[in-house]
């Protein structure tokens, strides 16, 4: 609807306008939600001294957003306030990392599904009231976007008490952890949205809201996979922590999340091909395509996130920054190659980060098998 009312470039910079924040929530953090909320889970305690670092970092974030809103609105008077906006909600954005790291690791999957509907279906259910009513336009979309992640942050926020209450300025800052997993965090949440960075820097709001739409589709795609990823994931903090070794079931979580992920992106790459021009537009002639490739690269992106998680889960960090510079390594270069042959597009830069993932996993499963070895 969104696609279809706003058209491409409405789309694009409606996309624009909550990039940084999403970058910057996962990559300024330093990897503390995820080792505060793993060190309250397996210890009973958390670092006072992180919490307070972590509280500071998003004060600093919401500060960056605001002096960076300009440089990413395209030239838009309406992306930048709405950036600025969005980047209001940041100062909260480190406690509510924080939450939703502990509604995973506590495996408490019915706190943590409301707080994604919050993201997700609340904005949409919103958006689907206002086309309804024949008032969907740029800023009535904007506002149903906020009020979710308004209430996301709520829900998560107040998840992060039980870690508040246990802090202990005694407890010292996993140093190490913190280093090699923020570092890892980082590249990895400045690389998954390079390319759309690239889209926005170099080509036209109208080819950043078509790949947004894309984007959408590849994740919808996902969503099964990621949902199994969840689960497993807290079903292998509590295997770790109770009986102190790996999970004998995680090769299954990997077979079946690759064969939904895949039955769910022909599913969707099918439907596009044959009714998309009617449900978006015809601004997103032949986006199944750009679909297709971004579904393949969303398979690869989950399967880091299940390395990754066992890696944080195990308390095991070699190998994680390596792997993730490998990853942005690709992409920049790849993107540089492509611009420079003057072959810059949508499906070139959506196979980039294909090539991303894919580097990245085979540098980190090189990495652990020659440890052991």
């Amino acid at each position: 609807m969104i696609a279809h009312e706003l058209g491409a470039t409405g789309r694009g910079g409606l996309a624009a306008a909550f990039l940084l924040p999403s970058a910057l929530e996962f990559a300024i953090f330093l990897g503390l939600p995820r080792t505060l909320s793993i060190s309250n889970v397996r210890r009973g305690t958390s670092s006072a001294v992180g919490l307070w670092v972590l509280i500071l970092l998003s004060l600093i974030g919401a500060l960056v957003i605001y002096l960076s809103a300009p440089a990413l609105s395209g030239g838009d008077g309406d992306t930048v306030v709405a950036t600025r906006l969005a980047g209001f909600l940041f100062v909260l954005a480190g406690l509510s990392r924080l939450g939703a790291e502990q509604l995973v690791d506590r495996d408490q999957h019915a706190w943590f599904n409301a707080y994604r509907a919050s993201v997700l279906v609340v904005p949409s259910l919103g958006q689907i009231a206002l086309f309804a009513l024949d008032a969907l336009n740029f800023w009535t979309a904007f506002w149903a976007m906020f009020a979710g992640q308004c209430l996301a942050l709520t829900v998560s926020a107040f998840s992060s008490i039980a870690v508040l209450r246990s802090c202990s300025w005694a407890t010292p800052v996993q140093v190490t952890a913190n280093s090699r997993l923020g570092i890892s965090m980082a590249i990895d949440q400045v690389t998954i949205r390079s390319d759309q960075i690239a889209i926005a820097a170099l080509l036209t709001p109208a080819d950043l809201g078509v790949y947004a739409v894309a984007l959408t589709c590849a994740k919808a795609a996902g969503a099964t996979g990621q949902a199994i990823n969840q689960v497993a994931y807290s079903r292998l903090v509590r295997h770790i922590t109770q009986q102190s070794g790996s999970d004998p079931q995680s090769k299954i979580v990997v077979v079946t999340r690759l064969a939904v992920s895949v039955v769910s992106s022909a599913v969707i790459v099918t439907a596009l091909a044959f009714w998309g021009d009617t449900l978006l537009g015809d601004d997103f002639v032949g986006i199944e395509w750009v679909v297709a490739v971004l579904c393949v690269a969303q398979i690869g992106w989950d399967q880091w996130n299940w390395d990754f998680g066992v890696a944080v889960a195990s308390e095991r960090w070699r190998g994680l920054a390596v792997a993730s510079f490998a990853g942005a390594a690709t992409i920049v270069v790849a993107i540089a190659v492509i611009h420079r042959a003057g072959s810059l597009a949508l499906i070139p830069v959506a196979w980039a980060v294909v090539a991303s993932n894919a580097s990245r996993i085979i540098c980190y499963n090189r990495a652990n098998r020659r440890r052991v070895k």
